[in-house]
């Protein structure tokens, strides 16, 4: 991405809208993006043909597209662009516009308008909705409708520039279609590097003060550390202060879960861990909202010397009395800590309760979950310490959220805070465009497939070695026993009809195969070495482990 200043332009050029959202993201360093051509917005598409060093991927459903770009975004840090036609298509993106906005995903939906003149005229026009900008607001970061062709670079590089200095969330930009059409006088602006947003200096200080006195500080990390690249530097502070650490979901991998001083994730600890948790005298909280699910409904004991750091001066102190709260990027925080607190003495060491809270949380699991972590085991055991793995909703899934070893950052995808069927096979095909060196595995079970798994045609059209893993048990199963929780003997609309998997993904054109759950292990290294997708649908019969 070029460093040069937003004023250092180039020449103006005369250009169609269309084409001037091409060359504004391709100015932006944009590489891809998904989506479903329409009449609304052929001008885009047009100026895509010209344009080589932008590759387009073809979904099938606006909501697979921007789950696509949800899963680009999660593997590869960059921004995912999905392209849309509007009405229809912009409300089929809502779902994963949602999950993005709640995930803080930096997701760019563009999309057309009706015609200038009958924007919220109701005049019966192609697409036309009762207030199109109105609903996206609802869902995103931030909203902009286009009225001039010359606007438009301006308005693509005020986005990108939120996505970098701002937390990280979907933008929408509307334009519409006699904009997109006509023609004018363009001038182009230059991509920037932002500096990070870093911290007031006393509050650095005062973190670092209270982090020096303390005898037993503990770091939790959340999708912050994340978004920012901090993980080098959480990982030093952390051997620096002897400090155990623990992470959102959003936040697995930030350190590797193999790691002596990895806690794993925050979420339905062992006892082992929740004492270490609550014998700490100081916790650093990092890029984390410390939201309802993180810490089963605040019930997490975190300690009253609570240091809440979060780029988004919203979230602090509204969960957990904090101590101290700090404004700025994880990575310039993180980056002041280590300058104020190396050479601070040696704390004692906890590795040896964290290895314990770890092997109490496995040992709780094969007892309650054996079916399920026999299926984790497998997975993670077929794959490189570096694969990516996009979860749907599904009863294993909802397990790997308490143990599937992370050892890297950007490599567990998972529909976390919204919850969202149909997420996993889309997001998978997104992160494998962006990291086609990478291993990319999507983990759905037969309901969740089913919302989205026409995009395998995609996948198929676009030669994306992604393997598919269905769990099939022909039921929504959470649903199911969660109604029978509540009403013994009772629960309405859970049960499917049989679906032949096999046949269904070789009649879009993928290769496939059906195994049982010991076989799982085996078929997924078979099918990793396949130049296209492959799905696995494994029959299986799973209690909720609740």
């Amino acid at each position: 991405m070029s460093h040069e200043h937003h004023d250092r332009v180039v020449a103006g050029e005369r250009v169609t809208g269309g084409a001037a959202v091409v060359k504004a993201l391709r100015a932006e360093g944009v590489d891809t993006i998904f989506g479903i051509p329409a009449a609304h917005i052929i001008y885009i598409y047009d100026a895509l043909l010209d344009e080589p060093g932008i590759c387009r991927v073809l979904a099938r459903h606006e909501q697979g597209a921007a789950f696509m770009a949800d899963g680009y975004a999660r593997a590869t840090g960059r921004p995912g662009v999905v392209l849309v036609t509007d009405g229809p298509g912009v409300t089929n993106t809502a779902t994963a516009v949602s999950e993005a906005y709640v995930d803080s995903t930096p997701l760019l939906i563009i999309s057309s308008q009706t015609a200038t003149p009958y924007i919220g005229q109701e005049r019966g026009n192609l697409h036309e909705m009762k207030d199109q900008s109105g609903m996206m607001q609802s869902i995103v970061g931030a909203q902009y409708s286009v009225r001039r062709v010359a606007e438009i670079p301006h308005v693509i590089h005020a986005a990108m520039r939120r996505f970098q200095t701002e937390r990280p969330r979907p933008v929408h930009i509307e334009i519409p279609t006699d904009i997109l059409s006509a023609t004018d006088e363009v001038v182009f602006v230059p991509s920037e590097s932002y500096p990070r947003r870093s911290a007031d200096e006393t509050a650095l200080d005062q973190a670092a003060d209270l982090l020096r006195v303390a005898q037993r500080p503990l770091i939790y990390a959340g999708g912050g550390v994340v978004a920012a690249g901090a993980e080098k530097e959480l990982l030093r502070l952390a051997q620096v202060l002897d400090a155990p650490v623990m992470t959102t979901i959003m936040g697995k991998g930030a350190i590797p879960e193999d790691h002596p001083l990895s806690l794993g994730p925050s979420r339905r600890l062992p006892p082992a861990g929740r004492a270490l948790v609550a014998e700490s005298d100081a916790v650093l909280a990092i890029g984390t909202k410390l939201g309802a699910m993180a810490t089963e409904n605040w019930k997490l004991p975190l300690p009253d010397n609570l240091i809440h750091v979060d780029i988004d001066p919203t979230v602090i102190g509204v969960s957990y009395p904090t101590r101290l709260g700090v404004v700025g990027n994880a990575k310039a925080v993180l980056d002041g800590l280590l300058a104020r607190l190396l050479g601070v003495p040696p704390h004692p060491s906890r590795e040896e309760q964290v290895g314990e809270a770890n092997r109490q949380r496995l040992r709780q699991l094969w007892r309650r979950t054996p079916q399920h972590m026999r299926i984790l085991t497998a997975l993670r055991n077929a794959l490189d310490r570096d694969a990516i793995v996009a979860w749907d909703m599904t009863l294993v899934g909802y397990v790997s959220t308490d143990h599937f070893p992370v050892y890297q950052s950007r490599s567990y995808l998972y529909p976390w805070t919204s919850g969202t069927l149909g997420f996993g096979l889309p997001a998978a095909i997104g992160a494998k465009v962006g990291r086609p060196e990478a291993q990319v595995v999507s983990v759905s079970g037969d309901g969740g497939f089913l919302f989205t798994g026409e995009e395998l045609a995609a996948a198929v059209q676009h030669q994306l070695p992604v393997v598919s893993v269905v769990l099939n048990d022909q039921c929504y199963s959470a649903v199911k026993r969660l109604h029978e929780a509540e009403f013994p003997g009772r629960a309405a609309d859970v049960m499917l009809s049989r679906v032949d998997y096999v046949k269904l993904a070789e009649a879009y054109g993928a290769e496939a195969r059906r195994v049982s759950p010991d076989e799982l292990g085996a078929a997924v290294s078979e099918a990793l070495r396949q130049s296209g997708p492959v799905l696995i649908e494994v029959p299986v019969s799973l209690e909720p482990g609740w």
